[in-house]
């Protein structure tokens, strides 16, 4: 939530807060979920197996295995629909794509990696009733934190990174000395695929990142519980993103400016 939070606080919040929204008297929109993330869920997914089994075992396991199991997480992540784009058009092309994915990540990254952890859980609590939780990727024997990024185009994650910071700063008392995405892109199979790219960013300016965008986060919940007003979030109608296909509040009473662009 916290990379997207400042490109659109509306729309982020009807994602993450329906909970919230829902009771306070707004229908929002149900949507399928996006190809992009559904290929890139099921690679992480084979991925982690294959750092999983360097942890268990001193080297991956066997790549086949790694791209079924993304597969079968895709699958079941589709299996009522999905929103597909120009690099991906269909199921036969989705699955190629994880194929190529998941072997770019066992021969680009993994040599790279010297993991101790996988999707550890974090909790803290940052608010009277605000916790901030976050499952890192990867933690390596330096005490860094790895990330996995499968979009077709690299986005900046430093609200994501920072936060993973904070959360291991908070329950290990450590600060990690890196922090690291890779990004493998999902390409159209009409291109050549570019292969991995490595990417490490400030710690510090990562955590003042992730702090104060989440004290934005628990003052707009904070004044949207006492008042219910949708413009407790901001709404940003120039988002990439403001259409029907990518936002649960588009068009709903609770936004009603991406409609009226």
């Amino acid at each position: 939530m916290l990379p997207s939070y400042s490109d659109c606080p509306r729309r982020a919040a009807a994602k993450a807060f329906s909970h919230l929204i829902t009771p306070a008297g707004f229908q929002l929109r149900q949507l399928p979920p996006s190809i992009g993330a559904s290929i890139g869920t099921g690679c992480h997914k084979g991925s982690i197996k294959l750092v999983d089994d360097i942890i268990n075992n001193g080297i991956p396991g066997d790549l086949n295995d790694a791209i079924d199991m993304s597969i079968i997480d895709f699958r079941e992540r589709i299996s009522e629909g999905a929103v597909w784009d120009s690099i991906t058009v269909n199921q036969n092309e989705a699955e190629h794509q994880i194929r190529i994915l998941v072997g770019s990540f066992l021969r680009e990254v993994a040599p790279k990696l010297k993991p101790t952890h996988t999707e550890r859980p974090h909790r803290a609590n940052i608010d009277t009733g605000f916790q901030l939780t976050g499952h890192t990727d990867i933690e390596s024997t330096d005490n860094s934190i790895d990330d996995l990024k499968y979009g077709a185009r690299m986005r900046p994650y430093f609200q994501q990174l920072g936060g993973y910071s904070l959360l291991k700063k908070t329950v290990d008392k450590t600060q990690p000395p890196v922090l690291r995405l890779y990004h493998l892109p999902r390409v159209s199979l009409k291109k050549s695929y570019p292969g991995a790219s490595v990417h490490e960013y400030d710690v510090a300016e990562c955590e003042q990142s992730a702090w104060w965008t989440l004290k934005h986060i628990i003052s707009h919940v904070k004044k949207f519980q006492a008042t219910g007003e949708p413009w407790c979030f901001p709404a940003n109608p120039m988002s990439m993103m403001c259409s029907d296909k990518y936002c649960p509040a588009w068009g709903t009473e609770f936004c009603k400016m991406g409609c009226k662009k």
